[in-house]
Parts: C-alpha cells; sequence; structure tokens
C-alpha cells in the first residue's frame, strides 16, 4: 500500500492539476465568444507546462513513484482525449483521428493495468509517445485557431501525430510482450 506522502507529492499533484485544467479547457472551447478558443489554448499551455515540470521535479526532488509513473500518462491520456472529442464534436478535428487517439490510449492503458497486475510492473512512457502528445497538442492548437491558412499544417500535424502514435505503440506491443515473456519464463 501507498502511504499518502507517496501520493501527495508535488509532480502527482501537478499531474492530476492537468485533469482540472479539462473544466476551464473545455468551458472555453465550448464558449462561442472570439477569445474562448484563446482562452482554451492559454489553459492547455498551462497544462502543457504542468506535463513538463511534473517529471524534472519528481527526479530534481527524488519523489519519482510507482503511482507517479500511471497518473502522468494517464493524465495525458484523459487531457487529450477529451480535447480531441470535444474538437470532434465542434467539427475542428476529423472522427477517424480522435477515435485512432483513444482507441490506442485506451489499450495502452488496459495493456499497462494487465502487465502491473500479471508482472507486477509499470509500463513507462516511451519517448515517442511522448513526442506524439507534443505533436497532437500542436495539431490541437491548430485545430482550435481554426483558420484556412493553417489547414495544411494542420493536416500535416495530424499525419506526423499518427505516424508518432503508431511507433510508439509498436514499442508498446514490443515491450508488453517482454513483460509477458519475463512472467512465463518466471514461472516455468
Amino acid at each position: 500500500m501507498i502511504g499518502p506522502y507517496k501520493f501527495w507529492t508535488i509532480s502527482n499533484l501537478m499531474s492530476l492539476s492537468r485533469v482540472l485544467l479539462l473544466i476551464p479547457i473545455v468551458v472555453f472551447l465550448l464558449d462561442d465568444s472570439p477569445t474562448g478558443r484563446y482562452w482554451a489554448i492559454l489553459f492547455i499551455a498551462i497544462a502543457t507546462l504542468t506535463d513538463f515540470f511534473d517529471g524534472y521535479i519528481a527526479r530534481q526532488l527524488n519523489q519519482v513513484t510507482e503511482l507517479g509513473k500511471v497518473i502522468d500518462p494517464l493524465a495525458d491520456k484523459i487531457v487529450v482525449g477529451v480535447v480531441v472529442v470535444v474538437l470532434v464534436g465542434l467539427g475542428n478535428l476529423p472522427f477517424w483521428f480522435a477515435a485512432a487517439v483513444v482507441i490506442r490510449d485506451v489499450l495502452i492503458f488496459l495493456g499497462g493495468l494487465y502487465a502491473a497486475k500479471r508482472k507486477g510492473m509499470v509500463l513507462e512512457s516511451n519517448l515517442p509517445g511522448k513526442l506524439a502528445v507534443a505533436v497532437i497538442v500542436l495539431a490541437v492548437v491548430f485545430a482550435i485557431l481554426d483558420a484556412r491558412p493553417f489547414e495544411l499544417l494542420l493536416d500535416v500535424l495530424i499525419g506526423l501525430s499518427v505516424l508518432m502514435l503508431a511507433i510508439s505503440s509498436g514499442l508498446y506491443v514490443k515491450r508488453f510482450l517482454q513483460v509477458l515473456r519475463m512472467h512465463s519464463s518466471a514461472v516455468y
């Protein structure tokens, strides 16, 4: 069991704050005022900064925990998933893109839970997965701006993020299978 001091770390609180930032992000995305979308972008930028700094702070303060390794990417998955779904509903992103992002994240999360239960190991985020999230955030920002000059750039960012999602998914599957093989060989 994880003690309260292991949960209430600065980095874990920063990860959880990203999920709370969804409230103003969604409210401003749904706001019809001219400034609503700019406020949404500001809150997305704040959420992105917490994502950058939570891991750094955890390492600097020696507060890296197994729980933090789960909370951080889970917060990313929740925020990105909700925002892309809202943008699909607003007509700013294609449905297939949101489906690819959400289905991939759900499968990775479920695979991670399975590996944790079977082997007691947390499958950490990989660099291509983090890069994919960064490119998705850029795509989200340009989708929010919804301006004709950015259409080509948005298409490029969507394509690049799908490529990064595919690469990171392949690496997650490889790591998942390695963990399961380690478990199988330990049993026999």
